[in-house]
């Protein structure tokens, strides 16, 4: 689809791991050991220019509020799985 993927994961105590690319298109993210990757997934939407959609998968409330209130479109993880499997 050429859609640039990020994956945003909690950091593990006292060693964070640097931003990996997983193929082309996924970048894994893991945050520093103070700081939650719910926080990182709203900073992202947040600097993401208001003219790129945005799409993010969650099923935290937290989440899903955050980024709907910064623009973004949320659908939870039993909606992606489909077209996941296609």
């Amino acid at each position: 689809s050429g859609a640039e993927i990020v994956l945003v994961f909690d950091g593990v105590d006292g060693a964070s791991a640097p931003a990996r690319t997983v193929g082309s298109a996924v970048r894994v993210r893991f945050t520093p050991a103070d700081v939650e990757a719910d926080d990182e997934i709203l900073d992202l939407v947040a600097s993401t220019p208001p003219d790129r959609p945005v799409v993010v998968v969650s099923d935290d409330r937290r989440v899903q509020r955050g980024a709907r209130a910064r623009g973004a479109n949320v659908v939870g993880v039993r909606q992606l799985q489909p077209l996941l499997l296609r």
